[in-house]
């Protein structure tokens, strides 16, 4: 297709270039910080955190990338981590199609293929059958590309993977595209458009509209193309993608010209050559000059169509450019059928010289900017450099927190469950064998009950270990949980319903939300005599707030009498702990609801 976004992409890189060489590479002394701070870790946290920052690190030295991914699959595969060992390999296979090695990558592709089958890690197989008809795509083999697309598109739908689908539908969207089985590929970019919509990934939909416009373009829906580059221009503003922004202004216009819309086409371009103005956005800029000679002359005004086009030139090359001179030449002829000979001659040589000084005056200058952008550059880069070193150092310094945190966390649970649990445990079995040969059957009695509470002590206990021996929980993890204790509690079934995202808790907001859950079940079983218990949790996006409602429908209770016991204002507690509140509506005859609602 014709619009500039890729083209674009593809000058900004040479550009880049050519104005800053080694720009893209990684400092030496950042790699030396990087190799110290590796040598420190054990072997498996500097594989796992090699694939981690893979991305960062091939997106400033493709060899750099190359030596670490050799690195670490050589740990992987020396010490027999499969699942690593896949990973990597994974990775190695993107960095070299990137950095353009073509007979390198299906190799890597297929030895993680591979592994993952063997480890029957499906959502590993999508995201390297996604990545081999990404390949495949870029090799030109369309068919094979769709046939692994296939396969990526079903296992991603079977494991619920919404990233690793939509990325997987784009791609074949863009092969059926190419291919012009423009029916084919918009169903593809509808299925795209209707998952980012839902999860709200607008930064992915901005790019999916653009092209469903292309695709109404091959059509000639122009109407439906301009309504896609709307909508998609309306996302990029709303994300402050100022440069996006003036791509799709310049994308419209494009449109309305190919579509015999000049007159409509015109302050598209006008638009786009103001913000290109304020971006110093000089390419666009250029080429933009270059669409509005062509709306100009499509409207039959040549002497506008050339003065745009000779600023085109003056910005990219000299006046004497042989391909410019020619199209000039070409506006001039079409321009002599409106002035006389005499007066076209005479205007030419005075615009040529004219032109001549102006071309001279903005060579120094785009000279001077051009030596001014290359010492900023070298400044700004080197700015970047100190700052990813203090990234890379702090995330370093997070990373044996974490794992500092997590291993204390672990020591603790084990403490208390072999120590103070196996205590418990010995207590309540001592006193169930006392009560057995008890004198009197009051002091059976109480020995019975002492032993009980030993054991309920214990119970809680476990629960206490499962809610702190890991950093985080999901809701899938607390429902669960909370499901376990009403099997074990009642015959009285619960119906649980969780949100669509399985959102994270900290050990604190699980403990208590399962403490405030177990006391809610206890009256509704012990009190309220319910025989339909429900729990849901739901997730409001805009307040960031996640509620726990419990609700029976058992006999209920006048909350106007005020609370009895300690059970309600314990619950109160714990939410108020978390910084949050709790609800609670009971009538008589028609049951209880107990609300919590926390902020994450």
């Amino acid at each position: 297709m014709f619009f500039m976004n890729k083209w674009l992409f593809i000058v900004a890189v040479q550009c880049a270039l050519f104005l800053v060489p080694g720009s893209f590479v990684f400092a030496s002394n950042n790699q030396d910080s990087l190799f110290v701070a590796l040598s420190k870790m054990n072997e498996k946290n500097r594989v796992t955190y090699i694939n981690e920052k893979f991305y960062e690190f091939y997106s400033d030295d493709f060899d750099l990338a190359l030596k670490l991914g050799a690195e670490a699959l050589d740990i992987a595969e020396k010490n027999k981590w499969t699942e690593l060992e896949a990973l990597t390999l994974k990775n190695m296979g993107i960095v070299n199609y990137l950095k353009g090695n073509y007979d390198v990558p299906l190799k890597y592709y297929q030895q993680a293929l591979d592994k993952y089958e063997q480890l029957g890690k499906r959502s590993g197989q999508a995201e390297v059958l996604k990545e081999m008809g990404n390949y495949f795509k870029r090799v030109n083999r369309h068919d094979k590309a769709l046939e692994q697309l296939e396969r990526a598109i079903l296992l991603c739908t079977a494991v619920n993977d919404t990233n690793c689908l939509t990325a997987s539908l784009d791609i074949k969207g863009v092969v059926l595209l190419e291919q012009g089985k423009l029916n084919e590929a918009e169903a593809m970019f509808m299925q795209e458009m209707a998952l980012l919509e839902r999860f709200g990934n607008d930064k992915a939909l901005s790019y999916t509209l653009t092209n469903l416009a292309d695709v109404a373009i091959g059509k000639g829906s122009f109407d439906q193309a301009e309504s896609y580059l709307q909508r998609s221009t309306a996302i990029r503003k709303r994300l402050g993608d100022s440069h996006g922004v003036a791509i799709n202004i310049n994308n419209t216009g494009e449109m309305l010209l190919k579509s015999g819309q000049a007159a409509r086409a015109l302050p598209f371009f006008e638009e786009t050559l103001q913000k290109t103005a304020e971006l110093g956005f000089t390419d666009l800029h250029r080429h933009a000059m270059q669409m509005l000679s062509e709306t100009y002359t499509a409207l039959g005004q040549h002497e506008k169509a050339m003065q745009w086009l000779q600023q085109s030139y003056a910005l990219k090359d000299s006046l004497f450019n042989v391909e410019r001179s020619r199209q000039v030449a070409e506006m001039a002829e079409k321009y002599e059928t409106v002035k006389k000979e005499k007066e076209l001659a005479l205007q030419q040589r005075q615009l040529q010289s004219r032109n001549f000084l102006l071309s001279l005056a903005l060579g120094g200058l785009v000279v001077l900017a051009l030596a001014f952008g290359f010492v900023f550059r070298q400044q700004k880069l080197k700015q970047k450099q100190l700052k990813r070193e203090a990234e890379l150092k702090t995330e370093l310094v997070k990373s044996e927190l974490t794992l500092r945190l997590q291993s204390e966390r672990l020591r603790i649970s084990r403490d208390l469950h072999d120590n103070l649990g196996a205590e418990l445990t010995i207590i309540g079995s001592s006193l169930l064998r006392r009560a057995a040969s008890a004198a009197t059957e009051t002091e059976k009695t109480e020995m019975e009950a002492i032993g009980n509470s030993a054991r309920q002590a214990m119970s809680q206990l476990r629960e206490t270990i499962w809610a702190i021996r890991y950093e985080q929980f999901t809701l899938q993890d607390l429902s669960e949980k909370i499901g376990d204790f009403a099997a074990r509690a009642t015959q009285t079934p619960l119906n649980i319903c969780l949100p669509e995202q399985n959102t994270q808790l900290s050990p604190a907001q699980t403990l208590n939300l399962y403490r405030i859950a177990q006391e809610a079940l206890n009256n509704a079983i012990k009190y309220a005599g319910a025989t339909v218990m429900e729990l849901i949790f739901e997730l409001d996006k805009t307040s960031g707030h996640l509620k726990m409602i419990l609700s029976d429908n058992g006999k209920g209770f006048d909350t106007k009498q005020g609370f009895r016991g300690n059970g309600l204002e314990n619950m109160k507690a714990r939410a108020s702990e978390l910084g949050g509140a709790i609800n609670i509506h009971s009538e008589l005859a028609k049951g209880t609801r107990i609300m919590a609602t926390i902020p994450l």
